[in-house]
């Protein structure tokens, strides 16, 4: 594995889970956040995997690509969408399982949203694009 910052020798690797995505049916997935050590320190990331070679069908792969993405990192790019004003507004990315990815309330990482009475519908929906929900006389809007 190899980082920014070090390069691990495999024997050395921790993370042996990836081990499982080399069989994994389509071309892509993601994983939640999750914590990585850098060859240092942990850090929460979201992490992009691809078979490799790219293009191969399971049976045929060799490896994969794994990107790791700094949750925080992420969020500032979310974030960065809506200027101006705001002021008691939480953006936030949660997964198909309403576990949340990024937010800017870093206490909110890794808790699942799928109690909150506003977030089932949001859940439930198999279409994509933008709806609007009211919770507690406030306006939600959500993109999916």
């Amino acid at each position: 594995m190899m980082t920014d910052k070090t390069l691990i020798k495999n024997n050395e690797f921790e993370d042996k889970w990836l081990q499982s995505y080399i069989e994994m049916d389509g071309y892509s997935k993601w994983i939640g956040t999750h914590k990585v050590r850098d060859g240092g320190k942990l850090q929460d990331v979201i992490t992009l995997i691809h078979p490799y070679p790219l293009i191969s069908s399971p049976g045929y792969r060799k490896g994969l690509v794994a990107v790791n993405i700094n949750e925080d990192v992420l969020y500032r790019m979310v974030s960065v969408v809506f200027e101006g004003d705001q002021d008691g507004v939480h953006t936030f990315i949660i997964d198909d399982k309403g576990n949340i990815v990024t937010h800017d309330d870093k206490m909110q990482l890794y808790k699942n949203v799928t109690d909150i009475p506003y977030m089932k519908p949001v859940l439930d929906r198999t279409e994509s694009g933008q709806f609007t929900a009211e919770s507690n006389g406030a306006s939600n809007r959500s993109f999916i």
